[in-house]
């Protein structure tokens, strides 16, 4: 399945926060979670900075801070950085945010269901 290139990353940010309903408070929220998660010396982005993103004035910084965003927003960090995604990532992804919606009894049950499809 071929999707359509969104030419920049601010065009990406943009989309992705427009469809989830995102606000610049909640990205630059998620983000900072998402550093913290992963152990980053600077753990705190604010709204200033992702305004800067959404209007294409800047980029995530650093590594560490292109990986939180793709974390907190549940994308492909090829697709954030570039505009291509595989088919198998999308749908990863897909399938990530279905199985975040359930409750952790769920989860658990399709973690096991999933292990043993691996056997």
């Amino acid at each position: 399945m071929n999707e359509e290139k969104i030419e920049t990353f601010a065009d990406r940010l943009n989309m992705v926060k427009r469809l989830r309903n995102l606000t610049l408070e909640n990205i630059a929220a998620g983000v900072s979670d998402a550093l913290k998660d992963r152990g980053a010396a600077r753990s705190s982005i604010t709204k200033a900075a992702v305004h800067r993103w959404t209007s294409g004035e800047t980029e995530p910084q650093n590594r560490m801070m292109w990986h939180a965003l793709a974390d907190f927003l549940c994308e492909d960090l090829n697709w954030l950085q570039n505009g291509v995604r595989t088919e198998t990532t999308a749908t990863s992804r897909r399938i990530a945010r279905k199985i975040a919606g359930l409750s952790s009894e769920h989860q658990k049950s399709l973690e096991s269901i999933i292990d043993s499809l691996k056997e």
